[in-house]
């Protein structure tokens, strides 16, 4: 298989953020008349009707379930369609073969993607990168150690297995294929008497590695006496292999240390598997007594109802933020970054008003008849991926090319070894985001493959074709002449004839890709005279000339004329099934025959690298823990230019 370029990259944010206290403004106000041209078609959705094409819709959904028959059949209303934004209402409307409504590009829209890419060339804060929720992922490894929390103490625990009964026909829990069910008397999480056998067992564990435990021999009979703590998890079956639960066997007299944050962040984990599944671990969150699995790294220790568990971490974006460069949002008048200044900044704090207002673009000077002309056919689009902070290695800087994974909170060179926590000093962060995301351009457009995809997930659109170009103006306030100057660079991106902007939706598949370019003849600033009459006069600033390496990762990105021909969402084949989700499992597992040690083998190359694509990754067919092909043996960590 073919190498791809990841939809996204990130630029590199500058050693600090400015934050002053007396940014003054200034004196020049007037107007921009700019123009929108598109270079790939772009769609911006009139979200009034959910159901523009109805047609389309229902094709969708007859396709798919003719094609899926063993799964569950799509309904009509699963599917959406959209024409593209206008300012009218068109509820309960057939848009199919009506083109009666101008288009028009919310000022809203060009505002973001302008205030972006200000922020980015005055290597400003990252306005919309302020969450305070901690991070979490998935854990690599197991959790090794097991425990019984009680009123928000840690004891140290044992386990055993308590085997599950099998179903009629099956003599034991080896016999293929397992059908097992539980003890329904066993209340889940509670407290339970139990006896032991002798001797300690192998058994094999559902994720494929032999461990050696006691078991379960009888349960709250009248000669049980040790005291243990029912743990239930995921249900049996051949599709997971779980063929036993735990029963955690606490030390009353030896206890690990935890902090309240520690308990605060096993309270966040219970409701993160709560929003997926309300039943998720029922009962366990109000539990004063839970049996748990721990693991300790540095001076924090995480606590889960699973061994293999979402893992929430000590960091926020919002803190690696602040200790990366002072890159988090603006938070006070007193303290503001240049696109703040210029932009404005609203939150629970305070407030200050934006000097710049974006104005709706519009096909200014085009007939309606002529409208037809600008839109493109209905397209269902590929569906798009969602934002995973979680993949560090796309999100995240390398702490260490030597480690073999790494997140927000540690490092983990092999199980044996141990996990290494990251420094947390401003002076010395271990952490550090990879920078602020953008798209890459493409001149290729992908499309959805109706027979298979979940129609719940798919969205037909009328884009407006390429080539189209719209008008609209940018009413400024105060601004000082360097302020005005950095405006004008940002939106013409240099006066680069080659570039462009990405705006809205579909930036990944291809889409959105306009170039701005401001009308100097048609703008000007408002003057004032002696006899306090308003008149104009030309805009002349001096031209500004920005450097840093992420204004050179920056226009890298936004060169239209020379984007990568390989845009492609990360893609690995396991039995045949191609996802996303597969690429990073292969890319954690292809350095290593050992499931127990997983190892990241590429990361998403920087922006400015010479080679920005990656292998995509195929199962060879050799077994659970096989290498996979097409490979590269060394990965990129640590090569710059891979």
């Amino acid at each position: 298989m073919s190498d791809f370029t990841n939809p996204y990259n990130f630029v590199s944010l500058g050693d600090k953020c400015n934050k002053l206290a007396d940014r003054n403004k200034g004196k020049l106000s007037g107007v921009l008349s700019c123009t929108i041209t598109t270079k790939t078609p772009l769609f911006i959705p009139n979200t009034t009707n959910e159901h523009a094409f109805p047609k389309i819709d229902e094709n969708i959904v007859r396709e798919y379930n003719e094609n899926n028959p063993e799964r569950k059949l799509a309904d009509k209303d699963d599917p959406k369609s959209f024409d593209f934004f206008s300012y009218e209402d068109i509820s309960n409307q057939d848009r199919a073969e009506k083109y009666d409504i101008r288009p028009i590009i919310p000022g809203s829209s060009i505002r973001g993607v302008i205030r972006s890419a200000y922020e980015t060339v005055t290597d400003s804060c990252l306005s919309t990168a302020g969450s305070e929720a901690p991070l979490h992922r998935r854990t690599n490894l197991p959790y090794r150690n097991c425990g019984v929390m009680k009123n928000g103490i840690l004891y140290r625990a044992k386990k055993a297995l308590i085997m599950p009964e099998a179903e009629p026909g099956f003599s034991s829990p080896n016999n293929p294929p397992p059908a097992f069910k539980r003890n329904v008397d066993i209340t889940p999480w509670k407290k339970v008497k139990v006896s032991l056998s002798g001797e300690s067992d192998t058994y094999r564990t559902s994720r494929g590695h032999d461990t050696r435990l006691q078991k379960v021999i009888s349960v709250n009979k009248p000669n049980d006496v040790i005291e243990g703590y029912y743990l239930r998890s995921e249900p049996f079956g051949d599709s997971n292999n779980k063929h036993f639960d735990a029963v955690m066997i606490p030390n009353w007299h030896d206890t690990v240390r935890i902090t309240p944050d520690d308990n605060e962040r096993l309270k966040v984990l219970l409701t993160l598997y709560q929003e997926n599944n309300p039943n998720a671990y029922k009962g366990f969150i109000d539990a004063d007594t839970m049996p748990v699995y721990y693991e300790e790294v540095g001076n924090i220790t995480y606590i889960s109802p699973a061994c293999i568990s979402k893992e929430v971490f000590s960091r926020s974006v919002k803190s690696i933020l602040i200790n990366q460069g002072n890159h988090a949002p603006c938070e006070t008048k007193t303290a503001l970054c240049e696109a703040c200044h210029l932009f404005g900044m609203v939150n629970n704090k305070e407030s200050i008003a934006s000097r710049i207002d974006f104005r709706d673009a519009v096909p200014e000077g085009v007939p309606s008849e002529n409208w037809k002309n600008w839109y493109d056919s209905p397209r269902t689009l590929a569906i798009l991926g969602e934002p995973h902070v979680s993949a560090t290695e796309f999100y995240m800087d390398d702490p260490d090319s030597g480690c073999d994974v790494f997140n927000y909170d540690y490092k983990t060179v092999d199980r044996n070894r141990g996990k290494t926590a990251l420094m947390d000093t401003p002076q010395d962060s271990q952490v550090k985001l990879r920078g602020r995301k953008f798209y890459w351009h493409s001149k290729t457009q992908v499309s959805a493959n109706v027979n298979n995809d979940n129609p719940k997930q798919l969205w037909t659109v009328r884009p407006i074709k390429e080539n189209c170009t719209f008008q609209f103006d940018i009413a400024f306030n105060r601004l000082t002449p360097n302020e005005l100057s950095k405006l004008i660079w940002t939106l013409e991106i240099g006066e680069r004839k080659t570039h462009a902007h990405k705006m809205g939706h579909g930036k990944p598949i291809g889409y959105g890709s306009v170039q701005i370019q401001v009308i100097r003849k048609k703008s000007h600033l408002w003057t004032l005279n002696d006899m306090l009459q308003i008149g104009t006069s030309p805009i002349n600033v001096p031209q500004w000339q920005p450097n840093g390496a992420w204004v050179n990762e920056f226009t890298k990105m936004t060169n239209f004329d020379n984007c990568p021909n390989n845009v492609s969402y990360p893609i690995g084949v396991i039995d045949g099934k191609e996802t996303v989700f597969n690429w990073f499992v292969l890319n954690r597992e292809m350095l290593t025959r050992n499931a127990m040690n997983h190892k990241i083998t590429n990361i998403l190359p920087k922006a400015g690298d010479n080679n920005g694509s990656l292998p995509k990754y195929t199962k060879n067919g050799r077994g659970r823990n096989a290498r996979y092909t097409p490979g590269n043996e060394n990965g990129n960590r640590g090569n710059p230019n891979a």
